[in-house]
């Protein structure tokens, strides 16, 4: 319901809805803003954006991530409290590593330089991928601990991530078999998807899965 973009000298924008102040100006407006506003910090190193229905992420260039929007399930991993905010908020991990962010429905997974991979936010599906059904407002690391995490998507509640061995894996809601474990279980831990090793990149729809495999040649 909102939109964000980055220019070429590194500030960052965003326009639409506003309600939980996700645009990130300092404002809350349930009428929302009909043309792009800068973040309040007016910091010119945004690197990566991604938005969720009412929150964004997005990281900088010296590997910070930072958050803001609505925050009723955590995704804005502040680990302090619930509160909706309307100017950017660092994970309460902090941190200079992360490289990849995905913001879900109502949360947000991110891969560190280390390829590990770690999710906030909604849980209640399994879509965290730690394991639990839980919601968490601060960083947990997926269940399997893996290293080797290079691609991410997330979807309403569902996730799909590909390693940097070219196997593809997905968690989460799928009532409908959008993880493509040929179910339709929820999955609160990483499945693989099948045997290949050529996946090259993954996007989740907000109500259905989508992948896109290209060969290895």
């Amino acid at each position: 319901i909102h939109s964000g973009a980055i220019k070429n000298d590194g500030t960052l924008w965003c326009w639409g809805r506003n309600a939980n102040g996700q645009l990130g100006d300092g404002t809350n407006s349930l009428n929302g803003k009909s043309s792009p506003v800068q973040e309040v910090l007016a910091n010119t190193n945004w690197t990566k954006i991604s938005l969720g229905y009412f929150h964004t992420c997005a990281i900088q260039s010296d590997g910070t991530l930072w958050t803001w929007g609505n925050n009723l399930y955590g995704q804005l991993g502040n680990g302090i409290d619930i509160t909706h905010r309307s100017s950017p908020v660092q994970t309460v991990t902090g941190g200079t590593n992360w490289k990849e962010i995905t913001s879900g429905s109502r949360s947000t997974l991110a891969i560190k330089t280390d390829g590990t991979l770690w999710a906030w936010g909604h849980g209640a599906n399994g879509e965290l991928g730690d394991n639990q059904s839980v919601n968490r407002s601060s960083p947990v690391q997926e269940i399997t601990g893996s290293t080797k995490w290079k691609v991410i998507s997330s979807g309403y509640y569902s996730v799909s991530a590909i390693k940097t061995d070219g196997t593809l894996w997905c968690w989460g809601y799928n009532s409908i078999g959008q993880l493509g474990d040929g179910t339709q279980t929820h999955r609160s831990s990483p499945v693989q998807i099948g045997i290949n090793t050529s996946w090259k990149t993954t996007s989740m729809g907000s109500t259905c899965g989508g992948f896109i495999r290209f060969s290895e040649n």
